[in-house]
C-alpha cells in the first residue's frame, strides 16, 4: 500500500508540473491520477488482463473519458443551463479538472 501511495503522489506532482497547473489544484490532479490507475490495466492482476476496477467488480470499464481531455486544458461551457447550443449564447472559459464518476451519464466531465 505504501508503494502505491508513493506512486499516486509522484504522478500527481508530475501532472501538476507537466501541465503547469497551480499547486492549489493538487486534490483534483490526485483524483484524476487515482481514476486513471483504477481504470487502466494492471500487470499484477489476472495475468495483466484486467484493471483494478474490473477485477474488483467483474464489470468491464469504459476508458473513453480519459481520451477526451487532459488535465488543466482550457474548455468552454454554457452559462445558461436552459440553452443547449453555443449559438447566440454567452459561454465562459474554464479548465478541465476531472471526470464525474457518479453524476450524469458516462460522458459527463
Amino acid at each position: 500500500m505504501e508503494n502505491r501511495w508513493q506512486m499516486v503522489k509522484r504522478y500527481t506532482n508530475r501532472v501538476l508540473d507537466w501541465l503547469g497547473a497551480p499547486a492549489i489544484m493538487w486534490l483534483y490532479a490526485m483524483l484524476l491520477v487515482i481514476f486513471c490507475l483504477n481504470d487502466i490495466v494492471d500487470l499484477n492482476l489476472a495475468c495483466g488482463t484486467q484493471s483494478p476496477l474490473a477485477f474488483s467488480t467483474g464489470n468491464l470499464n469504459d476508458v473513453s473519458p480519459l481520451l477526451q481531455f487532459r488535465f488543466w486544458e482550457p474548455v468552454y461551457y454554457l452559462t445558461d443551463e436552459t440553452e443547449r447550443s453555443f449559438l447566440g449564447t454567452e459561454e465562459k472559459r474554464g479548465r478541465y479538472v476531472g471526470i464525474s464518476e457518479n453524476i450524469g451519464h458516462s460522458m459527463t466531465f
